[in-house]
């Protein structure tokens, strides 16, 4: 069941706690699940998912004030502070300190299999 609606491809949980100045800037595949904490001037781009760990542990993340979090991202339960940049594609699994800017991961190989 949604609270919030699931229109245009967005669905904010009625437990999410979200302060003044939120915004959305671009439509579309935007999920706040759970209980996060969203603090004030906090924007976010489309393809964003809030949420908490795979299976339902631990909580949602707590993000602070004046947050940019761009395209593609997923967080986890984990700490975002006050005046951070996120750029587009990361999955922030880890605390981020205040004043911070979070590139794009760089893609990396685990396990080699075969000829390539």
């Amino acid at each position: 069941k949604y609270e919030r609606g699931d229109f245009y491809g967005i669905y904010i949980s009625g437990k999410a706690r979200i302060e003044g100045g939120f915004k959305i800037s671009h439509h579309g595949g935007i999920f706040i699940y759970s209980k996060p904490l969203i603090g004030e001037n906090v924007m976010v781009r489309q393809e964003v998912t809030i949420a908490m760990s795979g299976k339902g542990r631990g909580g949602a993340p707590d993000i602070a004030d004046n947050v940019y979090i761009a395209r593609r991202k997923r967080y986890e339960k984990n700490c975002i502070g006050s005046n951070v940049r996120i750029s587009t594609n990361a999955v922030v699994f880890f605390d981020v300190p205040d004043n911070s800017n979070v590139p794009t991961a760089t893609p990396t190989i685990k396990e080699r299999k075969g000829n390539c």
